[in-house]
């Protein structure tokens, strides 16, 4: 075992003591700090819903994207054109002017 590697495990063992005198002189000093952090984790989990709009307008965005995602891939696709070359009047001799 190293030499430093106690230190953590007495750091434990005096928050453990201390946690427990503490809870023992007047719960409600652990209760309440407990009770409260414990509903803020909740609702970071789960948040209520006057708090998650922005989740639920995120929702609406991606239902509506997929509706119009679904709508272009049913769409029929337009028939191909073969491409037309069109005879130009320059020879190919001629150097354009801004070279």
């Amino acid at each position: 075992m190293k030499p430093g590697n106690w230190v953590p495990y007495l750091i434990l063992v005096l928050v453990i003591v201390g946690v427990s005198f503490a809870f023992k002189e007047s719960p409600m000093t652990i209760i309440i700090p407990v009770v409260v952090f414990g509903l803020i984790f909740y609702w970071y989990k789960k948040p209520p819903a006057f708090l998650s709009k922005g989740q639920r307008t995120n929702r609406s965005y991606r239902t509506a994207a997929a509706k119009t995602n679904k709508a272009k891939k049913e769409r029929p696709r337009s028939k191909t054109v073969p491409f037309k070359v069109i005879e130009g009047g320059r020879d190919d001799n001629d150097t354009p002017r801004y070279h």
